[in-house]
């Protein structure tokens, strides 16, 4: 018989868990009365991920990345991409959006530079009873950010201040977040949910 000693134990009592993935929803403020949210999807999101958080300028792996809160993990690690990272940009058609507050899980990304794609959310809804779509930037008053692994990223559309594109291919060569108007609050991850079963961290 094997018995588990009490310091082993006391070692497997919590397990920090990290995702390979964020997760990003949007939702509308109930401010918001001229627009009906109903889809988004991603645009140019990364094809491929790694296993771990690699932090490139220590050469070390971030084995602490589950004790960071996000103004933390910003400080400490700018996010980590494969060199070679490709971005899917297929343009999507109706059939490819998903329920806003469900979400969308993608790879961590680290901000665009130069050419680089930017990843973006077209979201889809009703404005002032018509069908129309707009594009949000994954960026905030500082620019486009890294989008970290194990983080949730909620988008609120706060203003819609004018009518959106006709089209998917039009609102993807928009101009982006002017408008809607959003706000975005990003809180750490402790659970994962398929909407049937779940899977947390106490």
């Amino acid at each position: 018989k094997y018995v588990v000693e009490d310091a082993v134990a006391e070692k497997f009592q919590k397990v920090p868990m990290v995702r390979n993935f964020a997760w990003l929803t949007v939702g509308t403020s109930s401010k918001v009365t001229n627009f009906t949210l109903d889809g988004i999807v991603l645009l140019n999101e990364p094809k491929e991920g790694t296993v771990a958080p690699y932090n490139r300028s220590t050469h070390a792996f971030m084995t602490d990345y589950k004790t960071y809160d996000y103004s933390g993990i910003v400080s400490a690690y700018s996010g980590n991409m494969l060199t070679s990272e490709t971005f899917d940009g297929t343009v999507p058609t109706d059939a490819d959006f998903v329920d806003p507050s469900s979400g969308v899980f993608m790879y961590e990304r680290t901000a665009p530079t130069g050419t680089q794609a930017k990843t973006t959310i077209i979201a889809r809804g009703k404005y002032n009873g018509e069908t129309v779509y707009y594009k949000i930037d994954l960026a905030d008053a500082d620019g486009y950010y890294t989008v970290y692994r194990n983080f949730h990223y909620n988008i609120t559309i706060t203003n819609v201040a004018k009518k959106g594109s006709a089209t998917i291919a039009d609102a993807i060569q928009s101009g982006g977040t002017a408008d809607p108007t959003i706000d975005t609050e990003i809180s750490s991850l402790d659970d994962i949910s398929n909407g049937v079963s779940r899977l947390y961290v106490h």
